[in-house]
């Protein structure tokens, strides 16, 4: 009989776990098991109640299973509410981080450096977008930056020339959520970080589009 319970109490916890199981989010998992032996413990209680003349001893049984139930159900809670808490906190790191990484190099590596350059050239200048070129070209691959570290670099960098007197730089975040889930980023995604940084004789600009 005790084998069998035991047994029953494996099926109860591991079937619900396994049916609910996902890599990215363990957290149905556990709850769907956690169920499952609660469900388990009240049966053995109801069991162990009935098969006790004592009724000093039922009534331990029954309030140890409620508080131990209720206090699985409390820490349970606290863990999940926390861990939901860490996601949307490591979220939106994850966000700052890819605008400060656009900004670092769209702006400060990319850009400053072909305006400044632009402004140096004394006598007949040569265009933006021709400075932008001897400077970056070999970095780039049709309109696209190539990554220097492809297998962690989650971004996608797109380069738009416009004559000879305008760059676009259009930053991608694959991962970092945008400010609208909505949004239609510009490489088929929809709801990521995306910024633009804009190069012209008059100045470098530079906007956070979602």
């Amino acid at each position: 009989m005790i084998f069998i319970w035991l047994l029953v109490g494996t099926f109860m916890v591991s079937v619900p776990f396994y049916i609910f199981y996902n890599p990215y989010d363990l957290w149905p998992s556990i709850i769907a098991g956690g169920i499952g032996a609660g469900v388990y413990l009240l049966a053995l209680a109801v069991k162990v109640i009935r098969s006790e003349r004592s009724s000093k001893l039922k009534m331990i049984v029954a309030t140890s299973t409620l508080v131990i139930l209720a206090l699985n159900y409390i820490g349970w809670s606290s863990m999940n509410d926390m861990s939901t808490y860490q996601r949307s906190t490591l979220a939106k790191i994850r966000t700052v981080i890819a605008e400060g990484i656009f900004i670092g190099d769209d702006v400060n590596t990319r850009a400053m450096p072909v305006f400044v350059q632009y402004h140096k050239t004394m006598g007949k200048k040569k265009g933006i977008v021709t400075i932008f070129k001897n400077i970056h070209g070999s970095k780039m691959k049709g309109d696209m930056f190539l990554s220097e570290d492809s297998q962690n670099d989650a971004s996608k960098r797109y380069v738009h020339f416009y004559g000879d007197t305008m760059v676009v730089l259009t930053s991608i975040d694959t991962i970092a959520r945008g400010l609208k889930s909505e949004f239609a980023n510009a490489n088929g995604s929809s709801g990521r970080v995306q910024t633009t940084t804009t190069i012209t004789a008059k100045g470098v600009t530079y906007e956070r589009n979602n």
